[in-house]
């Protein structure tokens, strides 16, 4: 693959899956795709991707258990997280990243 910039995009609907792809092979990555999030896991571990699109709610696993459980292995990072979810939802994510600090799309 050379210097192509990778990213693994988790997402479980078909749709934004097909329009992320299409998206990311447009900025000239190179794309790696899962739909759920045992999936997702496996491929950031293996692939060490520059980028990962994570949705939150998944089949298998969620989005936070996958944040958290990528979040373990110290090549994987560095972590922006950038959400528009609900209220229960959005101080969990500032939980997992340990700031208090919102930044919304």
């Amino acid at each position: 693959m050379g210097n192509h910039k990778t990213i693994v995009v988790i997402e479980d609907d078909p749709s934004l899956q097909q329009d992320l792809t299409i998206a990311s092979v447009e900025a000239g990555l190179v794309v790696h795709n899962a739909y759920d999030g045992e999936e997702g896991v496996r491929l950031v571990l293996e692939k060490r991707p520059d980028i990962v699109l994570l949705d939150l709610i998944l089949p298998k696993k969620d989005g936070f258990k996958v944040l958290e459980e990528i979040k373990e292995d110290p090549r994987i990072g560095p972590f922006l997280q950038q959400w528009k979810t609900r209220e229960k939802n959005r101080d969990r994510s500032e939980n997992l990243q340990g700031k208090k600090e919102r930044r919304q799309c």
